[in-house]
């Protein structure tokens, strides 16, 4: 039987107040780092799976906790004896089939509402060439899409929410720059 403790990182969770939480396991070659965030997850149920950050303890007050992965056993972790894992809350997460399926439907749209209504005033006649260029152009982005859903395997499965605003609007504002040129 080990028993593992689960105490905040560093300040009090608001999704997890009741930390420090005690968890038990029979066997801990058996059990694993997913089986305690699956048993976090059922205790606090809105602390997603994803959003959850287990480290290991470190000797230096100035160096980060190494984060086991998922599949290692306690064992493995350096808890076969029991000891403390520390838990951090990684905030809202959102999938990268998310995050690259709006990244690359930004420069569709932008260069479909460009290439179609720009100049908005004065009608414009468009050559072979750009003709040629949008399509290579929409087609590339097209594929890329098509790639995200069907070939893409990605390691992590989330990344911070907040961090699509950033992600999308270079994005799209490298792609606002190759339209107007």
């Amino acid at each position: 039987m080990v028993t593992v403790t689960i105490e905040a990182a560093s300040k009090k969770l608001r999704l997890a107040p009741d930390l420090p939480y005690t968890v038990s396991f029979p066997d801990p070659d058996a059990a694993t780092i997913e089986d305690v965030k699956k048993l976090l997850r059922v205790k606090f149920p809105k602390l997603l799976m994803e959003r959850q950050r287990l480290t290991l303890p470190t000797t230096s007050p100035d160096a980060k906790g190494r984060a086991p992965k998922d599949s290692e056993s306690l064992t493995a972790a350096g808890l076969a004896n029991g000891g403390t894992l520390y838990l951090k809350d990684l905030g809202p997460q959102i999938s990268w089939t998310t995050v690259f399926l709006t990244e690359y439907a930004g420069p569709l749209a932008i260069h479909f509402i460009v290439y179609n209504y720009f100049p908005w005033d004065v009608p414009f006649k468009k050559s072979k060439m750009q003709i040629f260029a949008y399509w290579m152009f929409i087609l590339h982005f097209v594929k890329r899409e098509l790639e995200t859903l069907f070939v893409h395997r990605f390691s992590h499965g989330t990344m911070p929410a907040s961090y699509i605003i950033r992600k999308c609007v270079s994005m799209f504002h490298l792609y606002g720059l190759i339209n107007t040129s």
